[in-house]
């Protein structure tokens, strides 16, 4: 079954995000709201993906990629970026640092399952 860890540190985008991908796609879920907690769960949980807030306190999405991306065991796990920063070019930034796809907030839950499967070839 595939595995999915959602990081965001705005509680109801994570609730919905969680609903939506175990209703719609049928993917077990574990979700986070913070960076540290993030990095942990990632050992503990092995997600197959990570969806992942950019603007978070403390670590933030960008910091929590670079990370995984510096240790071998997560350095090619999947992330897609969730978030409603429309700052220019932050999308090309973002990939560049590694991300598999960036998508908007505010997103369709009945549809958001679907953009990240699509976006990751799944």
């Amino acid at each position: 079954m595939t595995r999915v860890l959602v990081v965001d540190d705005d509680e109801d985008v994570v609730e919905v995000l969680s609903l939506s991908l175990s209703a719609c796609r049928g993917w077990t879920v574990r979700t986070e709201t913070s960076g540290s907690a993030a990095l942990a769960a990632c050992a503990a949980f092995a997600p197959h993906a990570v969806l992942l807030d950019v603007e978070m306190p403390v670590l933030d999405g960008p910091a929590v990629l670079a990370r995984l991306r510096a240790d071998p065991l997560t350095r090619e796990l999947p992330v897609v970026f969730v978030t409603g920063a429309v700052e220019p070019g932050l999308a090309v930034r973002l990939r560049a640092l590694g991300a598999a796809a960036v998508l908007p907030k505010p997103f369709d839950p009945l549809r958001i399952g679907d953009e990240v499967a699509l976006a990751l070839g799944w």
